[in-house]
């Protein structure tokens, strides 16, 4: 009677500690907003300008939470290493790395709120000094910083010093500034400044993926498009297996893109061409290829299991039939 009546309050206690636990655990959440999203459009900003000249762009701002949020705005520098690594740019290096954050005037300096659910645009100004360069790219990234405030039920002012924000969400604009006139982009230009760095395959894949991993390289001191479409073509023989299309990629100035992508095969075996073929604007388009091998892993046991009964059955024949492998020294000899 005791063990049973422990062993039911036990299992109360236990139920309880559960239910406090579930409770504890996802209490948090009742209050998150898990909607909250922030989208700007566009996401690119090209830009045709003379050294001195002054222009402006629109950018707007969504905020698609139901909860209202702060804006802050910012412009930076960059520039990528050879692996495709987005690397911050200080501003006495900016000319050196193609910069021009320092040439955008943001709309407001201060932090903006947006109401939930609202569309909202923001005019930027870009003053290019006189002396800049005619004859290159520049770019920087736009930073659009938005924090869901704690309570949405009244919009703090401007004024108001002490905001404490739940979620954060940062987007970034990009901005090209192309220096000088557009015909100077000619074909040979391009040609001369976009190639493919790297394409890297195994030579021999026994998992389901085969890995693909292009990196394209721009020594130009002009920035060019990778057109969507672009991609990977997997060959056998004569024969086209798969195509991979990319999506659209800039390609700055001195930098490397870095695109990986996979190949789900559905053969047990076979020697395939792996052929990256890129579209910047060129008659003929920018092209790379290596060769490598599908082999399932199953395939690859029994290839191993049979070679390894082949053996055995072999000694087992010599050995019954007492067959000796001499030199031909040996028999000829004597």
């Amino acid at each position: 009677m005791f063990g049973s009546r422990h062993t039911r309050n036990y299992g109360r206690a236990l139920c309880i500690a559960v239910v406090l636990a579930a409770c504890l655990t996802f209490a948090p959440l009742a209050h998150a907003d898990t909607s909250s999203s922030l989208i700007i459009t566009p996401s690119k900003i090209e830009l045709q300008l003379e050294p001195g000249d002054v222009a402006t762009f629109t950018v707007d701002v969504s905020n698609t939470s139901t909860s209202t949020m702060a804006l802050e705005m910012a412009a930076w520098d960059f520039a990528r290493d050879e692996n495709g690594t987005v690397r911050k740019v200080a501003a006495a290096d900016a000319d050196t790395f193609h910069g021009c954050s320092q040439w955008v005037q943001l709309p407001f300096s201060k932090m903006r709120f947006l109401e939930p659910g609202s569309k909202n645009s923001f005019e930027f100004e870009v003053r290019v000094p006189k002396d800049a360069p005619d004859d290159e790219s520049r770019f920087c990234y736009l930073q659009f910083k938005g924090s869901v405030l704690a309570t949405s039920s009244q919009t703090p002012t401007a004024d108001e010093s002490v905001v404490v924000p739940t979620v954060s969400y940062s987007m970034n604009g990009l901005l090209l500034v192309q220096l000088g006139d557009p015909a100077a982009l000619t074909e040979a230009v391009l040609r001369e400044g976009v190639s493919v760095r790297s394409l890297n395959v195994k030579p021999f894949n026994f998992n389901p993926e085969v890995a693909l991993r292009t990196a394209i390289y721009n020594k130009g001191n002009i920035h060019a498009s990778l057109a969507q479409g672009s991609g990977i073509q997997i060959w056998q023989g004569d024969a086209l297996k798969a195509s991979i299309p990319f999506k659209e990629f800039t390609l700055l100035p001195e930098s490397t893109i870095a695109v990986s992508t996979v190949w789900r095969p559905d053969v047990v075996f076979g020697r395939f061409t792996a052929r990256f073929v890129g579209d910047i604007g060129l008659t003929d388009p920018i092209t790379a290829q290596k060769t490598f091998w599908v082999i399932k892993p199953w395939f690859f046991a029994v290839v191993i299991a049979s070679a390894i009964l082949l053996i055995v059955l072999m000694v087992l024949f010599f050995k019954r039939f007492r067959i000796q492998l001499r030199p031909r020294t040996e028999e000829s000899g004597g």
